[in-house]
């Protein structure tokens, strides 16, 4: 399924800028 995909991309993205962030 590309939706899972996407959210699995989406999550660890978000994942990657909040540990960027301070």
């Amino acid at each position: 399924k590309t939706a899972e995909l996407i959210e699995k991309v989406k999550t660890s993205y978000e994942i990657q800028n909040s540990q960027r962030t301070p």
